[in-house]
Parts: C-alpha cells; sequence; structure tokens
C-alpha cells in the first residue's frame, strides 16, 4: 500500500472518533469484580475485568459498555486494515470491523426497542488508544493493536457472559449469550495472532489462558 493511501485512509478512520457525545447516567446495578487486573487495557469495550472494573448487571449499564466497545472496535480495526504490516493482522482487524458494525447494529436497534439511550461515540479512553496506535506504524503497531485486542476481549467475553448469565433484561441476555460466541471466537484468533507477530511477551495475565477472572467466569459458566 502506497504512503499516502495509508496516511488517507489512517485519517478517515481518526475521524469517525474525532466527534463527541455527552454519555449518559451509568446504571446502579452492577457487580464488582473482585479479581486481579489484566495486564493492560487498550481499546472495546472496552472495559477491563480486572479488580475494582464493573460488571453491568442492569440493562442501561450493559448497553452503554457493549456500545461504547463495539463503536471502538470498529474505529480501531479501521486504522488497523490501513496500517497493518502483517496480512494476518490485517483480516483480523477487517473482521473486527464486520463483525462489530453488525452488532452495534443489532444493539441499537434493540436498545431503542426498549427507550435506552445507546452512545453514539467513543469514550475519551479510546480516542487516546487511537491516537496512541495511529502514531505507530510497522511491526510496532501490529505487536501494539494486537496486544489491545487480547487485552478488549478478555474483559468483554467476561462482561457479556456475566451479563447473560445476571443480567436484568431477557432479550439482552438473549443477545448477550449469542454474541457471546462471537467475542470467544474473537478472543481465540486475537491470542493466535498476537503470538504470531511477537506481542505475546506485552500480554502478562491476557495470554493464552486469558485473565484470572475471564477464566473463573468461564469455569464457573461451564459448570452451570
Amino acid at each position: 500500500m502506497h504512503t499516502s493511501s495509508i496516511v488517507t485512509a489512517s485519517a478517515l478512520a481518526l475521524a469517525v472518533i474525532a466527534g463527541s457525545t455527552p454519555a449518559f447516567a451509568r446504571d446502579d446495578q452492577a457487580i464488582r469484580q473482585g479479581e486481579e487486573p489484566s495486564a493492560r487495557h487498550g481499546v472495546q469495550g472496552s472495559h477491563d475485568a480486572g479488580m475494582g472494573k464493573t460488571m453491568p448487571t442492569g440493562a442501561r449499564d450493559f448497553v452503554q459498555h457493549a456500545a461504547e466497545g463495539g463503536l471502538a472496535e470498529v474505529a480501531l480495526g479501521k486504522i488497523a486494515v490501513a496500517k497493518a504490516t502483517d496480512e494476518d493482522v490485517k483480516q483480523f482487524a477487517q473482521r473486527m470491523v464486520d463483525d462489530h458494525s453488525k452488532a452495534n447494529s443489532e444493539l441499537m436497534s434493540l436498545a431503542q426497542s426498549k427507550n435506552l439511550q445507546v452512545p453514539t461515540d467513543v469514550s475519551a479512553k479510546h480516542k487516546a488508544e487511537a491516537q496512541r496506535l495511529n502514531a505507530m506504524s510497522g511491526p510496532a503497531f501490529d505487536k501494539a493493536y494486537m496486544t489491545s485486542m487480547v487485552s478488549d476481549h478478555d474483559h468483554d467475553v467476561a462482561m457479556f457472559r456475566n451479563y447473560s448469565d445476571r443480567g436484568d433484561d431477557p432479550e439482552l441476555k438473549a443477545w448477550a449469550g449469542k454474541t457471546l460466541v462471537t467475542l470467544q471466537d474473537h478472543e481465540r484468533l486475537a491470542k493466535t495472532t498476537a503470538s504470531k507477530v511477537g506481542a505475546q511477551e506485552r500480554m502478562g495475565r491476557t495470554g493464552q489462558g486469558g485473565t484470572h477472572a475471564s477464566r473463573k467466569a468461564g469455569a464457573k459458566h461451564a459448570a452451570r
């Protein structure tokens, strides 16, 4: 890809996340996970499953977190499609754009049917992550992006599993359970791709076994 094309594509991706939309109040119904923190939380969504972070059980809070995370996955995926040098990373990024765009549309439709507000912009944290990644290039970009994707999907799998088990809205619980299958695929692919490009040394607890929190949640889910 020519340098001018990369710069143009990157600029377009940043434009997607340049706006700002006030966040709405968070739902008070949430449980806190007293687990060990994961190595680093980058982008969808995305919200760390580590110590002191919320695993929402209220519909409004879950919709906010899931929507913000999905928007971030799409925005960062577009940057990675333009900038990644490894073909597997590029393909992974395109899948993030495609799958999360579809999930975002489904969530928006479901939330609107329940008169729940849906964020239309990513959080300040994710904007900062986009700027950080956009300043990188070459193999360093590939490693940083995939490290972020492993961390994000470790968290998202834990959050969606938690809501599918404990959420307060039956339809949203069903959607979370259905989407969880896709997120688990993303998580596995993220770890495989991250290992391929040499990002595993930065994963810490988000390596092949996932975070302590997500492993514990998975064991509990399997035992039910």
